[in-house]
């Protein structure tokens, strides 16, 4: 019978263990949180072999990376192709920080892509705003087109105050994870966590779901303003491979349900 083929990732697990342990010896603590985030890796891709919000994810992957490349071929919207990119990015983070047990990195990650759905759909609104945003220099960007600005103008379009945004309360709950406080939050303790509890690691899934299928409706929705058109089945093709973005759709309604039932029962306590 023939060997199986030996590639070089069937050595990474022991090389990082050898490399880890080179640097144990002169760096102790350095090692120690090294190995904890390992060990949380590890566990993860045991319990992710055949998670379906693991398998959604990378749906939604999918989905950024051929809307990235489809925004790039409108001339009023290829300049914005790398927010795209951006948020792409950011998930990508998120998800490394999710196996590695680093929730906070979670979190600050989604805080990103919130600020580019507000951007988006500012974009959307107003077009334009797309070539002053790009020439604006910090002064302007500041002024015009800070998340509070971003919401304010939002608000105006819908005739409600800015506080009464559902994602208002989501970038506050985002900055007061950020910014230092005395109060220690239960989903997003800092540091590297060992021993999370099932919530905690929910919790994670939770936010990651939400800002994906926000950004998703954000592109959809700035790709019909700036086109003048609603996106033809043939441009759904190529912008929703395989379709994606249905198939994270449908695993995001499974997660938000698990979600409701969380604070349902948080709330009958």
């Amino acid at each position: 019978m023939e060997a199986a083929s030996h590639t070089v990732a069937d050595d990474a697990p022991e090389e990082f263990q050898n490399m880890l342990q080179k640097v144990e010896r002169s760096s102790p603590r350095v090692a120690a949180a090294l190995r904890r985030a390992q060990e949380n890796r590890e566990g993860s891709l045991k319990r992710w072999q055949d998670d379906r919000r693991i398998q959604g994810l990378d749906h939604l992957l999918a989905y950024l990376e051929a809307a990235s490349r489809f925004v790039a071929t409108y001339p009023r919207l290829s300049k914005i192709a790398f927010l795209v990119q951006r948020a792409l990015d950011d998930f990508e983070v998120a998800l490394e920080a999710t196996a590695s047990g680093t929730n906070s990195v979670v979190f600050d990650a989604m805080r990103d892509v919130l600020e580019i759905e507000y951007l988006l759909s500012d974009f959307a609104a107003k077009p334009e705003n797309i070539e002053r945003w790009l020439a604006a220099d910090d002064r302007l960007r500041s002024k015009e087109f800070t998340p509070a600005s971003l919401r304010q103008r939002k608000a105006a379009r819908l005739g409600v105050k800015s506080a009464d945004l559902p994602t208002a309360k989501d970038y506050k709950g985002h900055s007061q994870l950020l910014h230092v406080s005395p109060h220690l939050h239960p989903f997003a303790l800092n540091g590297i966590m060992s021993n999370r509890n099932g919530i905690q690691l929910a919790s994670c899934f939770w936010d990651m779901y939400l800002h994906g299928a926000h950004l998703a409706a954000g592109l959809l929705e700035l790709i019909a303003q700036v086109t003048g058109e609603e996106v033809t089945d043939d441009q759904l093709k190529v912008l929703n491979p395989n379709n994606s973005l249905q198939m994270f759709m449908s695993v995001r309604d499974q997660v938000k349900e698990e979600e409701g039932r969380f604070w349902d029962h948080v709330l009958a306590e």
